[in-house]
């Protein structure tokens, strides 16, 4: 396990459903631990991060797990998949 030390800012629901106060987490002093196959297997604050390689990002570095970019450009919809290059 490999548990990465930093500020963590994480997402976790509809702001506009639940409003802004709810709608993420934040730990100054945070962590992430990742599994030995890559996935994410906790995330909170420092003073409760499991056993692992400790890797300490610095104060300056902010992780942000659950930050997912679904966004999309609806006229571009049925473009998708076919050659797009005087879209760029």
């Amino acid at each position: 396990m490999q548990v990465y030390r930093a500020r963590v800012f994480t997402p976790v629901a509809d702001p506009f459903a639940n409003g802004i106060e709810s709608s993420y987490q934040y730990w100054a002093s945070g962590f992430l631990a990742v599994d030995d196959a890559g996935r994410i297997h906790s995330v909170g604050d420092s003073s409760e991060k499991p056993e692992g390689t400790v890797i300490d990002l610095g104060e300056d570095a902010l992780i942000t797990p659950g930050f997912i970019d679904t966004h999309l450009h609806a006229p571009q919809l049925e473009m998708i998949g076919s050659y797009g290059g005087h879209l760029l």
